[in-house]
């Protein structure tokens, strides 16, 4: 796995902004981390994240992100996930190209997309209240942080689920 990061930045360009929200709604995903706490440590809370992510098997779109918004650029070998029916495992040299932005990157990324969202605008509406608890935290969350984020974290993660209507 390669990756290259590009600094982060913020096109202002209604048509920028509306062809990256449709990627975001096609191949994107919105997504939320509570990491765990290290073995060892004290704290038991420690800081969740969102984030946004492409993965696509052609590299210009996912290199045009990275070329308007900043953020890392990897190459993944694709690795088939289950048996196929002939029960021969199937090999393939297809690589996965992959773009993402996490924390304040990410909320800064889906505020400016929000308008022309539509698939995923619920998902980025829940991403950004996450980020509103945490935008002025430390390293270290209280259980009143915990108990503010981790519901949101619970809708997102059912907003993601394939299948799932909105309202």
């Amino acid at each position: 796995r390669s990756r290259r990061s590009a600094p982060f930045r913020l096109p202002t360009s209604v048509r920028t902004l509306a062809y990256a929200a449709g990627i975001i709604d096609g191949e994107g995903s919105i997504f939320y981390v509570q990491p765990r706490p290290p073995r060892g440590t004290r704290c038991p809370y420690t800081m969740p994240t969102v984030g946004v992510a492409v993965q696509m098997s052609d590299p210009k779109v996912v290199r045009w992100l990275q070329a308007e918004f900043g953020g890392p650029f990897y190459v993944v070998k694709h690795k088939p996930r289950a048996m196929p029916p002939s029960g021969r495992p199937v090999t393939s040299n297809r690589q996965l190209y992959y773009w993402r932005l996490v924390s304040g990157k990410a909320a800064d990324f889906l505020g400016l997309l929000l308008p022309y969202l539509i698939t995923k605008k619920p998902q980025a509406e829940v991403a950004l209240a996450i980020r509103g608890v945490l935008e002025f935290k430390s390293r270290k969350m209280t259980v009143n942080d915990l108990r503010a984020v981790t519901p949101l974290g619970k809708r997102l993660k059912v907003l993601n689920r394939s299948g799932t209507q909105y309202p």
